[in-house]
């Protein structure tokens, strides 16, 4: 159930763990100009990049232009807004840092 959105390029890294119910997003709609409806304001791109052995939990989201770093590991529920280096761990909508992994 989980749903890879094709918009741009998503790379995943080797040994990668992927939960059900994750969504990788790599478009969204423009909706900026209060005068146009948002179906009206056509797509903004970027590309979804996860490093080797990272591990999302269940319901996680990844929005376009995040590059997760290798090992990066993301709480259940987590919608990640913004990359990571390597090795750290977020939870949290937005997610955030929480500590790093040892």
């Amino acid at each position: 159930y989980s749903v890879f959105n094709g918009g741009d390029s998503i790379t995943v890294g080797a040994g990668s763990l992927i939960s059900g119910f994750v969504y990788l997003q790599t478009s969204m709609h423009g909706f900026k100009n209060k005068e146009l409806k948002v179906q009206e304001q056509g797509y903004n791109h970027a590309p979804v990049h996860l490093g080797n052995d990272t591990w999302l939990g269940t319901h996680v989201v990844i929005l376009p232009g995040v590059v997760l770093g290798k090992g990066v590991v993301v709480g259940s529920n987590a919608v990640v807004t913004k990359s990571a280096d390597d090795f750290k761990v977020l939870g949290g909508i937005p997610a955030k840092e929480l500590k790093e992994r040892e």
